[in-house]
């Protein structure tokens, strides 16, 4: 009986034992893991306030989010959290000839980001990646590089929730959430908003084929503008909202930003009511130093770049440029002086 005893013993102390380095490890997992989509981009900015310089990379499947990445650097115009900012606009676009909304499966999708993200923490070791795309922001979750926690990685698709959410406040309020066919498909807008007890019927989901495409090339085109007439009445044709509904029209791809005022006449002539127009865009750029000392330094010193692998075309370049000068004419001017890098990633 003594000798079962003493069995039992050993074998219940190589079992805690066991337990507690099984309990350990988990703890270092946690630790090690980057931050998810649902993590609060403010707090992790916030987080490296005892540095004096920092790596932010802005990346989108296009131009789109170089929206996100000009008001950012404005930001620093007032507010000196840190002594150096580098400002890094990464486009995650194969080439012309491979867009995302073009890949016929979610793991080809994946795969292409994955191999972008990869190269661009190869070259820039970023502190903070902002995916500023909806349609990549619907991928990011089944890339290889989000199983890995290998940065801390912030997608807009959260930001638009939060947006169109806030504007949901009474019965009688709709949303109709505007976006590429990879986000429109995913329904990840809509989803989220379910789970926050918004009634499904009082949110559209309308894909616009092309329509960032377009934008690119020129936000006040007549193309534009009759797509999005076209897509706008499609929207309402699917799910028309009950006349006394206050109507939130929610820009959920970041080209879409470009060309808001077409946007917010085109719904209101045919509502014949004011709509309300909200661009993500913003509210990610916002969240970015929400949180930060502000008068840490005397001044900020931002160097900003934009580098792509994919050949980008004159009219886009002066097209956006255009846009963005009057937001932070140092991203525009490194927009027009862009690096074309065809080993940014592989591909």
């Amino acid at each position: 009986m003594a000798e079962l005893e003493g069995y039992l013993v050993m074998v219940n102390r190589r079992f805690f034992r066991g337990l507690t380095a099984c309990f350990l490890t988990l703890l270092v997992a946690c630790a090690n893991a980057g931050p998810t989509l649902d993590d609060s981009l403010s707090a992790a900015v916030a987080a490296l306030g005892e540095r004096d310089s920092i790596t932010i990379l802005v990346t989108d499947s296009g131009l789109g989010g170089l929206s996100v990445a000009a008001a950012v650097a404005a930001q620093f115009d007032r507010c000196h959290p840190f002594a150096q900012v580098r400002l890094i606009f990464a486009n995650a676009l194969p080439d012309n000839d491979h867009t995302y909304n073009a890949m016929t499966s979610t793991e080809e999708k994946a795969e292409a980001f994955t191999a972008a993200l990869d190269g661009f923490v190869e070259h820039y070791n970023p502190d903070i990646i902002l995916i500023a795309c909806n349609t990549l922001s619907v991928v990011y979750p089944d890339t290889e590089f989000a199983s890995r926690g290998a940065a801390p990685v912030f997608g807009i698709v959260d930001f638009g929730v939060q947006s169109v959410r806030a504007k949901l406040t009474s019965d009688h309020a709709s949303a109709i959430i505007m976006g590429t066919p990879t986000t429109a498909e995913s329904h990840a807008h809509a989803d989220k908003l379910i789970k926050q007890q918004v009634p499904p019927d009082r949110i559209t989901t309308q894909a616009c084929e092309m329509l960032e495409s377009e934008i690119q090339a020129d936000p006040n085109s007549d193309i534009v503008r009759t797509m999005i007439e076209m897509y706008a009445m499609e929207a309402l044709e699917s799910n028309p909202p009950p006349d006394s509904s206050d109507v939130t029209v929610a820009l959920c791809c970041s080209h879409y930003g470009y060309a808001k005022p077409a946007f917010q006449a085109v719904f209101t002539e045919l509502l014949g009511q004011p709509v309300t127009v909200i661009d993500p865009n913003d509210a990610m750029s916002a969240a970015v130093l929400a949180e930060v000392d502000c008068t840490r330094f005397e001044n900020t010193q931002v160097a900003v770049e934009v580098v792509s692998r994919a050949e980008l075309g004159e009219d886009d370049i002066a097209s956006i440029a255009a846009m963005l000068q009057a937001v932070s004419a140092v991203t525009a001017e490194a927009l027009r002086t862009y690096t074309l890098d065809t080993n940014l990633f592989t591909y």
